[in-house]
């Protein structure tokens, strides 16, 4: 089978670790079975369409800044796309995700043949979400210089931008017969919208530093130390319930440590929302408790797992959550809301902890449980890291082949009625 996937990860040799971070070992994956003949077109920082494979991946990549935009790409660009896709004459175009304009270049028919719409992440789900409990003064309280500059970055403008893309994301989801998911959640919203596509389940493939590290030990951790990471933070992701979670808590463990990793700007250049979370820390008296220390490859994230006595992630939408779901493979004890798919992810009690989104109280009292109680830190761990390693590399890339198989199917028995 050729497959050609339109994706917002360039496929290399080198480690992976920014956002996509699943599509990496999948196309590897694929690769080696033998049975499928992968093209990736993707975006990178050229000026203009460049070849650029990756082992056994025919590549092309793509200006960023002309696909980085809330609207179709030029008629040069569509033209340079539809000369490659006519070149390898694919089988199936899998389109990776609604956050840029692949799936309108295929919902609108610039390009045709056997289309897969892979949903990631749905910003008009997101957009309900972007005030996440904050007092109109802790909104006001964001709005900076930057903000006044470019009121398209302040949380009112990036609440509009998400709801604007959202027209955008539903009609890809109505342009689409086949579409594949990674959540029920997910699925729910599909069907919401789109009730006669036919729904494929997908499971995202972890990097090898989680699937092949020994599980977290209790012995080893350091106590009362709290981790949590996100590719970027903003409002929606609950990193101010996280924080007032841990005043509460440091009442109680004065040796309490919160480490938080992801991408940040600092200075003047720091956003809003990174700004009230900074002006917050000092509110609470947080200073000495809280360490920021940036984005993270994947086996740092798996050192930090390992040291910590509890992760944490406060989010008030999540379509899957990668990060929820490379702790509970490396078994950390993790406390989490209770929102969008997570719940898919873990048990409650059982594999995990969870609190209702933007409750901080409950929060800090279902970590206090970890810290506190003897056995039950190493139940949530065992318990985890049993579940989450049912689904193997091999069960998944069988499962995406069976998917591609399927499309394959449904295309030939259309084309025979």
């Amino acid at each position: 089978m050729k497959i050609l996937w339109l994706s917002n990860v360039k496929q290399t040799d080198a480690a992976a670790n920014s956002s996509g971070t699943w599509l990496h070992p999948l196309a590897t994956g694929l690769s080696r079975t033998g049975s499928v003949e992968l093209y990736n077109i993707s975006i990178d920082l050229v000026s203009k369409t460049t070849r650029s494979d990756a082992g056994k991946i025919a590549q092309w990549l793509l200006p960023r800044e002309e696909l980085m935009v809330n609207r179709l790409p030029n008629e040069s660009l569509i033209a340079d796309i539809q000369g490659i896709v006519n070149e390898i004459d694919p089988d199936i175009i899998h389109v990776w995700g609604t956050e840029l304009p692949w799936g309108l270049l295929t919902a609108r028919g610039y390009l045709r043949g056997n289309i897969l719409l892979e949903i990631q992440g749905l910003k008009f789900t997101v957009a309900d979400h972007f005030y996440s409990g904050l007092t109109t003064l802790e909104l006001l309280s964001t709005l900076n210089i930057n903000e006044f500059i470019k009121p398209s970055a302040s949380l009112p403008g990036l609440k509009r931008s998400f709801r604007k893309w959202g027209f955008n994301e539903k009609e890809m989801i109505l342009g689409h017969k086949m579409i594949s998911t990674q959540s029920e959640w997910v699925r729910a919203n599909v069907k919401a919208i789109n009730p006669d596509a036919r729904l494929f389940k997908t499971s995202m493939m972890l990097r090898s530093e989680f699937r092949e590290t020994p599980r977290w030990c209790k012995e080893e951790c350091i106590p009362f130390r709290i981790f949590s990471i996100t590719s970027s933070f903003v409002s929606y992701k609950g990193f101010h319930v996280l924080l007032r979670a841990a005043a509460i808590l440091r009442r109680q463990y004065p040796m309490l440590k919160v480490v938080l990793a992801g991408s940040i700007s600092y200075r003047l250049r720091a956003d809003g929302y990174t700004k009230f979370l900074r002006k917050l820390v000092i509110e609470l008296g947080l200073q000495e408790s809280v360490d920021w220390i940036g984005p993270l490859k994947a086996n740092e994230i798996v050192d930090q797992f390992k040291m910590a006595n509890v992760v944490i992630i406060p989010s008030f939408v999540e379509s899957y959550c990668l990060s929820l779901d490379e702790a509970l493979t490396v078994g950390v004890p993790v406390v989490a809301s209770y929102a969008g798919a997570m719940p898919e992810l873990a048990s409650n009690d059982s594999s995990a902890l969870f609190f209702p989104p933007g409750d901080s109280v409950l929060c800090a009292e279902k970590v206090s449980r970890v810290f506190s109680e003897k056995d039950l830190a190493e139940y949530l761990s065992v318990t985890a890291y049993k579940e989450r390693r049912k689904a193997t590399p091999d069960s998944i890339i069988k499962n995406q082949i069976m998917i591609y198989s399927e499309c394959l199917n449904d295309r030939l028995h259309n084309r025979n009625l």
